[in-house]
């Protein structure tokens, strides 16, 4: 305990750590033993965190569904202030958060346990300088012995054989970020403190796939911060405006790139649950531009099906899209506001004016204005940084950027995102290997994943791409696997749909019955 009080209060922290206390189980485990309420200098976060802790102490659960009773039945006796603050962090809490979700846990306990050992130096510091002026030598060594408590509890070290740490290793298996579908089991569950990077030509769509991190980030519920190097912070809003409304620049009619099937197509299907009895295929294996009065229609009802008959490739349909306009652009972000409003948010820099150092010390800005702490970080794109320091250039610069962007990912346990180019013979390749990669080559090192964006003419006409991944940390993988996207990227979808597609499978499948 405190012998001296007189301190700085740091408000923004003891607010975050009762936030934690409240919504997050896996926080709370690893805080429990640790936090002492000594430590809180504002009296009503103390409070709280009083309640969260003898809470956890009966039932081993956080009070997110009661806290608001808790307050309730405490209230008489709290005075008007106490109350009001309270009444208002509750009021946060409830807004932007559910029960163990919206809390980046573990960066919340790296925070915390910086807490706890300043606020235990600094009460320790203070009490040894009062007994010193009693003249209480053994009370002043006494005070050492105790800080040595904290500096256990708060040891980095891990026993792999303890089956507590067992327990938590596995109960972090969780999904924390997935793509929906074909491209979601293609590049399976993607981590907190992972480097992925995306790599693609020259207006080659990277930036709208890289985009699409952060919107599906966000539909599942994860906070997410943008950094644009390319776009301004408009263009960056237009962009996401139009994928949420998919609207094109008049209403009307759009042609969207849909899964097909190749039986389907040439003819060759027999089933009875076949939709419909049309060829698309000419008899010289021909595919004919778009008609709408062609009869043909596309047929998918065999995929996704056990031992299915479907053989994957792509046609086109024809959808009604209304006008890109400030009405339906906040009719459409009306419908998300409430529920993912407060997990986006977006900065733009010009090129080459910012490095890591300046995102994180925006990061930091942003945690202590708004609370807002990202668990995806995408920086768009990491050619374009500005050296770490400005001595640096070339391969050096290059190397030092990707260092601190691996850095930045495993400081802020988020996943991080980032763009790259390729060399100018990628652009004629039919897909990106690892002797493509720009500038340096050894940046396949300082990721987790480096994924590839890959497009021929032929497969733009079609609105179609391929990803593919040509370095992971973690699984094992094939470089010359991809999977195929659908994009309109006219009315910002760059994700349509995904399907492994291996073109003119049928014919090889009769080669080999032959």
């Amino acid at each position: 305990m405190p012998i001296s009080n007189r301190r700085k209060v740091d408000t923004n922290i003891e607010k975050r750590i009762v936030t934690g206390m409240i919504v997050s189980k896996e926080y709370m485990q690893e805080v429990f033993l640790l936090i002492d309420l000594a430590y809180f200098q504002n009296t009503y976060t103390k409070i709280v965190a009083d309640w969260c802790l003898d809470h956890y102490s009966y039932y081993e659960e956080t009070p997110f569904n009661t806290i608001q009773d808790i307050f309730n039945l405490e209230r008489p006796k709290l005075r008007e202030e106490e109350a009001e603050l309270i009444a208002m962090l509750l009021s946060d809490v409830n807004e932007k958060y559910k029960q163990e979700e919206g809390i980046n846990a573990p960066y919340l306990i790296d925070r915390t346990v910086e807490f706890c050992k300043s606020r235990e130096l600094e009460i320790t510091a203070g009490n040894i300088k009062v007994l010193l002026e009693r003249g209480d030598l053994k009370g002043a060594e006494d005070q050492i012995s105790g800080f040595r408590k904290i500096q256990k509890l708060t040891s980095d070290w891990v026993n792999p054989f303890d089956p507590d740490e067992i327990s938590k290793t596995f109960a972090g298996d969780a999904e924390f970020f997935r793509f929906p579908g074909v491209l979601g089991d293609f590049f399976g569950n993607l981590e907190r403190g992972w480097l992925v990077g995306l790599s693609g030509a020259f207006k080659a769509g990277k930036t709208w796939f890289s985009s699409e991190f952060e919107i599906i980030g966000v539909l599942s519920g994860l906070r997410v911060a943008s950094f644009s190097l390319e776009m301004t912070v408009k263009q960056k809003k237009h962009r996401i405006y139009k994928r949420f409304t998919a609207a094109g620049d008049e209403a009307g009619d759009q042609l969207y790139p849909v899964m097909d099937c190749q039986k389907n197509q040439r003819g060759s299907c027999g089933l009875e649950i076949r939709t419909q009895n049309a060829t698309l295929v000419d008899a010289h294996g021909n595919i004919p531009d778009w008609d709408g009065n062609n009869p043909y229609r596309v047929c998918t009802v065999c995929r996704g099906k056990k031992n299915s008959d479907y053989q994957a490739s792509t046609w086109f349909e024809m959808l009604q899209r209304p006008e890109y306009s400030p009405f339906e652009v906040d009719r459409a972000m009306g419908a998300w506001r409430d529920q993912i409003g407060h997990l986006y948010r977006i900065k733009s820099y010009p090129r080459f004016s910012a490095n890591i150092g300046d995102i994180r010390r925006d990061l930091d800005l942003l945690e202590l204005v708004e609370g807002f702490v990202p668990d995806i970080i995408v920086v768009d794109y990491a050619d374009i940084l500005k050296p770490e320091d400005r001595s640096m250039s070339g391969v050096e610069k290059e190397d030092r950027s990707w260092i601190a962007l691996a850095q930045m990912a495993a400081e802020r346990h988020a996943l991080v995102i980032a763009p790259t180019q390729v060399t100018k013979d990628a652009m004629d390749a039919q897909s990106i290997s690892g002797k493509h990669m720009a500038r340096w080559v050894g940046k396949l090192g300082h990721v987790d994943i480096m994924a590839t964006l890959n497009q021929t003419e032929a497969e733009k006409l079609l609105g179609r791409a391929r990803i593919g991944i040509i370095a992971h940390r973690h699984a094992d993988f094939t470089p010359s696997a991809n999977v195929t996207i659908l994009q309109k990227l006219k009315l910002g979808q760059p994700n349509l749909d995904s399907e492994f597609i291996i073109e003119g499978e049928e014919e090889e499948d009769e080669a080999q019955d032959g």
